[in-house]
């Protein structure tokens, strides 16, 4: 009895602790991330293995009529939320690599797709939707059921007033059915199955705005393909129900439905205006197209560049509504693109906006790598071709890569010697930058500017001498890349002997540059 007592306490107590896994890897990604790096993925692969055996005796508990689980047993409640966190931890994109180490396709999901438990081959289809690529399609994929299986769970989830069917929610199955749509050979599939007018249906009713961006999302990629575009032109409410959206107070929804709107209308209209060559006067700057994740890096970038005399456009904030208009006019009037090419830009249905309109311009494009894994494949591999790149996936080689990029680029995107004005910045994109103005001063532009902040008595006289406006901006990179150096090359090298005056100099030039 003291050992039947202390196994279900211990099946109790593992239950707990993967129900608090569960929570934590739905929100948080560096909590997966650091989940994945302890080797997390590989236990929970094993650990559902193993609880497989749990569903025969589960199976007396589906409700004939809805498939619904009443209950569960122990250990089909531990393989419900072993499956979970897979689910979870499978949306983060470096964490996948693992899943294909512990071959969790072959060995777990794809016998789980047929389960006699609908609830677990849900579970296990909405984790093979992230694990898709263009190599294991055709084994996931071999026939249209785990689609048409997916597109009869969210249309079930939409009838319901909570929105959720088995248990899921009618967002993770529009999630889930947008990553299976990356790849271009399922998204005829997803069509032909019946998916938009569930779609409209979910834009129409939904419950909140994570509904809205998720169902704006999946019609976005499905808009991809030419006759995907033209069945969801024929569906009356489609796109009424996506400008309704375009006055959203949400930005999130606001950039989802005008994406959505740029793919299905709007792309063919601006590529048959443009199609003439772009004076060369107008193609004036260098556009960086990024996914969000890799901000931080493309922001170094961009400053190197206009610090080395470069105009560029890079969009900082998402902004919504009017955002494709702008990047329509950024791509038309730019010189060459670098796309900042990953995993995740491959996946985002805002990258393939940008990247396929340069495509149809015939933009010149240099693609920056930022994950060292991946390779450019689908849709991506097309546009990226044998094309010459420039690795930015290791951080300690960032200036050695920024000389390749400087000398590839060429004369593509400079500003002439005599533009010193700014152009104004739109809607809080990068559009020019002061840095082009201030890399001309001479030493006696920052003499002037040094007074006029009230600090040029306070520098050493023999530094004077040497400081001109190209020699800043390498001091405000050096503060980025060395900050420890750069603060002692403030007191040793410029004199500046209190802490406050290395702090006003510090702040001058923040205002400066910045």
């Amino acid at each position: 009895m003291k050992t039947s007592n202390s196994l279900e306490l211990s099946q109790d107590n593992i239950c707990l602790f993967l129900g608090a896994l569960l929570n934590y890897s739905d929100l948080h990604d560096e909590f997966c991330l650091e989940c994945n790096e302890v080797g997390m993925v590989q236990l929970f692969v094993e650990m559902s293995q193993e609880l497989q055996d749990s569903i025969p005796h589960n199976v007396k508990y589906v409700e004939p009529e809805t498939r619904h689980l009443k209950k569960f047993t122990v250990r089909g409640k531990m393989l419900s939320r072993s499956l979970g966190n897979l689910h979870n931890f499978s949306r983060r994109v470096p964490t996948r690599t693992n899943f294909a180490s512990a071959q969790a396709v072959n060995l777990l999901l794809l016998p789980l797709l047929n389960s006699k438990i609908t609830f677990y081959s849900a579970k296990s289809l909405l984790v093979l939707a992230y694990l898709i690529d263009e190599q294991n399609n055709h084994l996931i994929m071999a026939d249209e059921e785990p689609i048409n299986f997916l597109i009869r769970l969210l249309r079930k989830a939409i009838r319901t007033d909570c929105h959720r069917y088995l248990g899921f929610s009618a967002r993770e199955l529009a999630e889930g059915l947008t990553q299976i749509a990356v790849n271009d050979n399922n998204k005829k599939t997803i069509v032909k199955s019946g998916a938009i007018p569930i779609l409209v249906n979910m834009l129409e009713n939904a419950k909140d705005d994570e509904e809205r961006v998720n169902a704006c999302n999946t019609l976005w990629t499905l808009a991809f393909d030419e006759e995907n575009r033209k069945e969801i032109k024929k569906d009356e409410h489609a796109s009424a129900e996506l400008r309704k959206l375009l006055t959203s107070t949400n930005n999130e929804v606001k950039n989802a439905a005008a994406g959505a709107l740029w793919e299905i209308e709007e792309k063919e209209k601006h590529t048959e205006d443009k199609q003439q060559p772009v004076i060369e006067s107008d193609a004036k700057h260098v556009m960086i197209s990024y996914q969000w994740d890799v901000q931080k890096l493309v922001i170094q970038i961009k400053n190197k560049l206009q610090a080395d005399g470069f105009k560029v456009w890079m969009d900082i904030d998402e902004m919504g509504g009017s955002t494709l208009e702008s990047m329509a006019k950024a791509v038309e009037n730019a010189s060459v693109m670098l796309l900042c090419v990953s995993q995740e830009y491959k996946e985002s249905p805002n990258c393939r906006s940008e990247a396929e309109y340069a495509y149809r311009l015939h933009k010149d494009v240099i693609p920056l790598m930022m994950d060292g894994k991946y390779r450019p494949d689908g849709w991506l591999g097309l546009i990226v071709g044998s094309k010459f790149w420039i690795d930015f996936s290791e951080k300690n080689k960032l200036n050695s890569n920024m000389t390749k990029l400087v000398k590839e680029l060429g004369t593509r995107g400079k500003i002439e010697l005599q533009e010193n004005t700014v152009k104004a910045t739109v809607m809080d994109v990068v559009n020019a930058s002061p840095q082009s103005t201030i890399r001309s001063w001479t030493c006696s532009d920052v003499k002037t500017w040094l007074k006029n902040v009230g600090l040029k008595d306070r520098l050493d006289s023999n530094t004077l001498q040497r400081l001109n406006g190209q020699i800043l901006l390498r001091l405000q990179d050096l503060r980025r890349e060395s900050p420890e150096f750069f603060y002692s090359s403030l007191r040793k090298d410029f004199k500046l002997d209190t802490v406050f005056d290395v702090l006003e100099f510090v702040d001058a030039l923040d205002k400066l540059v910045e």
